[in-house]
Parts: structure tokens; C-alpha cells; sequence
């Protein structure tokens, strides 16, 4: 007998067939993930720095009162060697831009904030943490939401994680639009190819913008 369970998540029309004890557990509640990697030419400004953070939400997400952080773990930390509170409002559906204090003017005119400590190179470990929007307010705490990198692992050499063109080094990373939610593990091996497109290091044209695949639900059928 086959029955089948159509799960509301968050925006894909996708299904699949699974047998009894092999049901899959989705995420059904989206939390702000990164978007869009810049790691400036090294043969131009090394300040070229920026990261884009996407709202999957339909509600905006206050940023204030250290609610949400970037960590950057330089050359294999175990630790965060620089933390960044994050400010302001991510509108619904909508993106958020940090850019490196030192960049390019013509970056630094797409930031929502501009910040010194924004500092990393393409061995270097990014997380954003936040405040899960699905916990009540009084049960919210800082949660890993999404990673560049691995924890501990300096991958050096090369320098990066990938194999260039699609890699963490000299590139413009974007979020490929099937992505609905961010890699939560620190300790795994930091694949670029899943969930990444790679674009000229110093082509900005869509920073500021992500629009997903557009998934309304998923079913899925039990055997």
C-alpha cells in the first residue's frame, strides 16, 4: 500500500519515493544562510571582501543586539579569531551585504555595512551564528546557521577549499538558486561544488539580490 504525505515547507515542487524507516526528516523552518562568497583577484585590491547573507523568510529578521554574528576562524582556528555583530534589518526575501572597510569603492556602494573586521582569505573558516526564528524568543540562542569551511583544518596548501574556478580563493561565489538552507556542520569535509557557482572574482553584478528556486511544497510517498 502506498500512501503519500505532502509536507508545506518553504518554497521547490520536488518528490521522491522512500520505503517505511527510511523517511526523511526536512527542515521545514528556514533561517538566513549565505548568498553570495566574494574573495577579491589577488592580483587587484586584497581588500576586495564581501558576503551576502539571504532572508528565506517572509518576514523581516532584526539584526541588532549581537542576535546575529559572522566568526572567522583564520588559518585553522579552533576559535574565532575575529567576531562581527551584524546590524539592521534583513527585509523579507531579501538580502543583507557586509563589505570589507578596505574594498573597492564601487563594492563598498552595495554594502548594508561596512566593516573592518571583515578579514579573511580563502583557507580561512566564515559562520554565521543567529538567533533561530523558529524557537520562541525566550528559547532563542546563538545557532550555527551556515559555514564556509571546515573547523580546525587550514587546507594549505592550496590556500582554498575547491578546485578553482570553484574554489574560496580569487572568485565570486553564488549560492546556487536550489539552495534552500545553509551547511550547519563545522566538521565535515567542505565540499564548494555542492551548493556553489562560480563567477569572475571581481564581477559584482549580483551582489545584493538572490532569488531562489521557488518551492511550495514537497511530497513524498511512503512504500
Amino acid at each position: 500500500m502506498k500512501n503519500t504525505i505532502v509536507m508545506l515547507i518553504m518554497p521547490v515542487i520536488a518528490a521522491l519515493t522512500v520505503s517505511a524507516g527510511e523517511l526523511p526528516i526536512p527542515r521545514a523552518d528556514p533561517e538566513p544562510f549565505f548568498s553570495e562568497y566574494v574573495e577579491g583577484a589577488a592580483s587587484k585590491a586584497p581588500g576586495d571582501l564581501a558576503l551576502e547573507i539571504f532572508n528565506p523568510t517572509n518576514f523581516p529578521i532584526e539584526l541588532g543586539n549581537m542576535s546575529y554574528v559572522i566568526e572567522i576562524y583564520a588559518d585553522g582556528a579552533l576559535t574565532p579569531t575575529a567576531v562581527i555583530s551584524l546590524v539592521g534589518t534583513i527585509p523579507p526575501q531579501g538580502t543583507y551585504v557586509v563589505v570589507a572597510s578596505g574594498a573597492d569603492p564601487i563594492l563598498l556602494a552595495l554594502a548594508d555595512q561596512v566593516e573592518p573586521l571583515l578579514v579573511f582569505d580563502g583557507n580561512d573558516l566564515i559562520v554565521l551564528r543567529g538567533l533561530l526564528q523558529a524557537k520562541a524568543p525566550a528559547d532563542r540562542q546563538l545557532t550555527i546557521l551556515d559555514a564556509i569551511g571546515q573547523l580546525g583544518n587550514d587546507p594549505t596548501p592550496p590556500g582554498y577549499w575547491g578546485a578553482c574556478p570553484l574554489c574560496t580563493a580569487d572568485v565570486d561565489l553564488r549560492r546556487d538558486p536550489t539552495v534552500l538552507y545553509g551547511d550547519i556542520s563545522l566538521s565535515d569535509a567542505y565540499d564548494v561544488a555542492s551548493g556553489w557557482l562560480a563567477n569572475p572574482p571581481d564581477d559584482w553584478t549580483d551582489l545584493g539580490s538572490h532569488v531562489p528556486v521557488p518551492v511550495e511544497l514537497m511530497s513524498f510517498s511512503i512504500e
